[in-house]
């Protein structure tokens, strides 16, 4: 998963490990659009994977939070986004709430 989000991000920014299940992704010169299209190709990518755990297939979500960036403070900024991630989650997940 972390080199799914690293591959994508070249260029555009990075990913970092934000917590147990969290990563937090940080667009540089990218616009919300811009980043949504990124988002929803992670998607697409992460959406396709199955993962053999035992006698099961196991199938990957994901759900995200995205603000843009502006002269607030980092944590300001980073709870409006964490905010938008629980939502999703609130609201059947595998989705990108902005």
């Amino acid at each position: 998963f972390r080199s799914i989000l690293k591959n994508n991000m070249i260029g555009k920014g990075f990913a970092a490990r934000w917590g147990g299940e969290e990563f937090l992704l940080v667009f540089s010169g990218v616009d919300v659009n811009g980043a949504m299209k990124v988002l929803e190709k992670i998607f697409d990518i992460i959406r396709k994977k199955e993962i053999q755990y035992k006698e099961d297939v196991v199938k990957i979500t994901i759900t995200c939070g995205i603000t843009k960036g502006s002269d607030k403070p980092i944590h300001v900024i980073v709870n409006d986004a964490d905010n938008k991630l629980y939502e999703g989650k609130q609201n059947g997940r595998n989705k990108i709430i902005k």
